[in-house]
């Protein structure tokens, strides 16, 4: 795994803004997702995510393709415009599923803690972040 520096590119940002978790966030807090955003790559077989394991981050998959597992058994894959972390980014549960690399994996990485910051102030993002979740935790596709 390896973490970039600088500042995120417009095409980036548009990635961003077109995940269906950040619609409708106000430019100001858009500009805090995109200033404390950061780009890690991921070499196949890194793991991102551990299932039941503490999760500081919320994954935007920009490039690459992650292989998701529960106890074991492969579940889903993820591809670029897919979120992973959701479920403990939005403090709903620790990780129910381990998210690894299938190929080389680019991200865009949040602390969680910006984004339980954003939830504790629009209830809008909140509500998003709840569905999204718990949409995955049911099985149902999450959406881009």
């Amino acid at each position: 795994m390896t973490t970039g520096g600088g500042p995120i590119s417009p095409s980036l940002a548009m990635l961003i803004r077109a995940q269906p978790l950040f619609e409708g966030l106000d430019q100001r807090m858009l500009a805090k997702l995109i200033d404390q955003g950061r780009l890690v790559d991921f070499a196949p077989g890194d793991t991102l995510i551990h299932e039941n394991m503490d999760n500081d981050q919320l994954f935007l998959i920009t490039e690459g393709l992650a292989a998701v597992s529960s106890s074991g058994t492969p579940i889903g894959k993820l591809a670029a415009g897919e979120l992973a972390g959701e479920i403990s980014s939005a403090k709903i549960s620790p990780p129910i599923a381990t998210v690894r690399a299938e190929t080389a994996l680019q991200t865009l990485s949040f602390p969680a803690s910006l984004i339980t910051g954003i939830a504790a102030t629009d209830a809008g993002f909140a509500r998003r972040l709840r569905q999204i979740a718990f949409r995955r935790i049911s099985g149902q596709p999450s959406g881009k």
